[in-house]
This record gives structure tokens, C-alpha cells and sequence, in this order.
């Protein structure tokens, strides 16, 4: 047997295992925590109950409901039934668009790698949380990837990217990358498709809209998420994270990742699967105190993959150099410990450090530069 069949032979065996270790984690997880509150609001929709926490109620507490009133109405189907059968329909659901997703994101490798690739996938933390508690940030992703892919339709892309973004503002950056990359027909049809879709809402929902009215500006409300979090220390870490300035600079950073990466790739449309997910692996930390979320961390999945897609045709060492950033950037992601900063700092090192193996891998032609001022007028007679 060749080296190559061996490698793929032993990623078979460590993906089994690893999909094993999955669902052995899983088990130890609250089943459908987020699902619960989708299942309750339309629950809710139908029995005319406060759709929104109150005024005077903290939010971050089990079973809210933070998002528009039309996704709410997605989950009328699932509220006429039990929540044990809902959950498992819900969970079959998570589960196709993990293998979706999985498979869009594995099969450009090299064969031989595909079976290590898809071990860490399914043993990736975010990803685990995501299925198992039952929240639609993966939904929202396999939406956005499907979106780019059919870029070159502007309904099509347009329809898939008002759905993603208006299922969870998650990946609301893109709409930025579009329009900096030179494709605003998309995000026109898009935009056209939303407003469509919330003035449709608002009319047979009124009362819902206006109560979300009032209710979305405490999205931007920072003590909620600390007494969510309730994560003191260590005290260095706490004074940047639980400080005003750095959820916004990283809200700062997000879009000028968005607009910088569009602008990178109408420049260099060989590369723009790159600046795409550059453009998504940020995208969390537009939201205040995104960087919290564990599974947020999904979004950099689709990076991580083209950059070790691109690093199968580079010379033997090099390619090592890139699988194993990589690896370290994954298990930068992977731990999960209450009480404490130092995971969330490891969460955010590993988003970074794909990011910067993935602009550094690209070839010297399509990396920005910075330009000096010529010299010419001031050295030519």
C-alpha cells in the first residue's frame, strides 16, 4: 500500500473515532438549549404570549427570543408538535446541513486528506455546540456559502443572502464584501427581497414588529452579556474584554475586513474564495461581544479549508508549515472551560492566526502591498 492510501486508510480511523468522540461529547450537552426558545416563540406567535423579554427582564436567560418576527413564524410547524419530536426533526435538520457544509468544504482537497479534514470537523467544538443545542448559525453559514456560490445569479445569490442574513444578522458583513467586490446585484436583489419580506411581515404581524421595535435597541446593552458570561478573570483579560473599546474596534475591524477583502478580490478574482472567507471568518465580531460565542467559530471553517486546499499544490515543506498553523489554529478553538477568559483569548488567537496563514500563503501578486511616495520627481534632472 502507497503512503498515500496509508495516510487516507488512518484519516479514515481517526475520523470514525473522532465522530464517535462527537456525539460522546454531545450526550454530556443540553439537547436543543437554543432550540427551545425558536420552538417557544412560535409558540408564542400562536397564543398571542410576549414574543420579546420585558423592559425589566435581564436578557441572556434560558428560552429568549432575540430575533425578527418573521423567522419566528419558521417555527409555527415545530410548535404544534411535542419539543422532544420538534427537537429530533430540528436536530435530522442540523445534521443534513452539517454534512452539506462538510462536504462543500472537504471535497476541493486532496483525497488523501479528506478523512483527516472531516475528523476535525466533526470534532470541532463550535460545530458540536452548534447541531447539539440547536441554533441556526450553521444554517446561516451553509446559506452564505451557497449564496457565493451561485454569485454570478443575482437573484439566486440575492435570495440566499437575504435569507442568511435575515435568519441571523451573523454574516451582515458580506453584504459589505459584495458590494466592495463589485457585486451590488446581488445585494440589490437581496435587498429587495428583505424589504419585501419585512413589509409583508409587519403587515401580518404588527403588533410583533412594533414590540421588536422596541425591544432590538437592548441588543447593543453590555451588562446582560456579562452576567451571561460571568467570567471575572483573569483580571488582565477582563480589563480589554469586559472594556467599551474593544468590542467596537473589533466591530471597526470587521468591516474594514469586509471592505478590504471585496476591494482584494475585484483585484484579484483568482483568489476571491479566500477573501470571501476572510470576510466571514471575521464576521461574528460585529456583533458586541460576538467573540464570546463558541459557535461564532464556525465561520472560519470555510477559510480554514481553502488555505489547506491551496497548500496541497505548494512544495513538501511549505505545505507542512501550512497544515500544521492550521492544526494549532483548530486546537486553539477547541477548549471550553466556564469561569475563566483564557479560552475565549485562545478562540480569538485561533481565528486570527487562520486569517494571517491564509493572507500569508497567497501568492505575492495578490497580497496587499503598501505603496512608498516615488522618488522619481525628486532624483530626476
Amino acid at each position: 500500500m502507497t503512503v498515500p492510501r496509508l495516510l487516507w486508510a488512518a484519516g479514515v480511523v481517526v475520523a470514525v473515532l473522532a465522530l464517535l468522540a462527537a456525539l460522546l461529547v454531545a450526550t454530556a450537552l443540553p439537547a436543543g438549549y437554543d432550540f427551545r426558545a425558536y420552538w417557544l416563540a412560535g409558540r408564542h406567535i400562536l397564543s398571542g404570549a410576549p414574543l420579546y423579554p420585558g423592559p425589566e427582564t435581564i436578557l441572556g436567560l434560558p428560552d429568549e427570543y432575540r430575533y425578527l418576527p418573521a423567522v419566528a413564524l419558521l417555527f409555527v410547524p415545530f410548535a404544534l408538535m411535542p419539543f422532544e419530536v420538534a427537537l429530533w426533526i430540528w436536530t435530522a435538520i442540523q445534521v443534513v446541513f452539517a454534512v452539506a457544509v462538510g462536504v462543500a468544504l472537504i471535497r476541493p482537497l486532496k483525497w488523501s486528506w479528506r478523512p483527516w479534514a472531516a475528523a476535525g470537523y466533526v470534532f470541532f467544538l463550535g460545530l458540536v455546540l452548534e447541531v447539539t443545542l440547536g441554533n441556526v448559525n450553521l444554517i446561516s453559514l451553509g446559506l452564505a456559502l451557497a449564496a457565493w456560490r451561485f454569485r454570478e445569479r443575482a437573484f439566486v445569490a440575492g435570495l440566499l443572502l437575504a435569507a442568511a442574513v435575515g435568519l441571523k444578522f451573523l454574516p451582515l458583513t458580506l453584504l459589505l464584501f459584495y458590494i466592495a467586490s463589485g457585486r451590488w446585484r446581488p445585494v440589490a436583489a437581496g435587498a429587495a427581497i428583505g424589504m419585501v419580506t419585512l413589509a409583508l411581515s409587519a403587515l401580518a404581524l404588527p403588533d410583533r414588529t412594533a414590540e421588536y421595535v422596541r425591544f432590538a435597541p437592548r441588543l447593543l446593552e453590555q451588562d446582560w452579556v456579562y452576567a451571561h458570561i460571568a467570567r471575572p478573570g483573569p483580571p488582565e483579560l477582563a480589563a480589554i474584554f469586559w472594556s467599551e473599546a474593544f468590542p467596537i474596534g473589533l466591530a471597526i475591524a470587521a468591516i474594514l475586513v469586509a471592505i478590504f477583502s471585496g476591494v482584494a478580490a475585484r483585484r484579484d478574482p483568482a483568489h476571491e474564495d479566500t477573501w470571501h472567507g476572510l470576510t466571514l471568518a471575521t464576521a461574528g465580531y460585529l456583533a458586541p461581544f460576538g467573540y464570546f460565542w463558541t459557535t461564532f467559530l464556525i465561520l472560519s471553517l470555510p477559510l480554514a479549508a481553502d488555505t489547506l486546499r491551496r497548500a496541497g499544490s505548494r512544495p513538501p515543506r511549505e505545505r507542512a508549515l501550512v497544515v500544521v498553523g492550521i492544526v494549532v489554529a483548530w486546537v486553539l478553538m477547541e477548549p471550553q472551560q466556564v469561569g475563566t477568559l483564557v479560552p475565549i483569548l485562545m478562540h480569538f488567537l485561533g481565528v486570527v492566526l487562520v486569517c494571517v496563514i491564509a493572507v500569508a500563503t497567497l501568492p505575492r501578486r495578490s497580497r496587499p502591498e503598501i505603496r512608498r511616495p516615488s522618488t522619481t520627481a525628486r532624483t530626476s534632472p
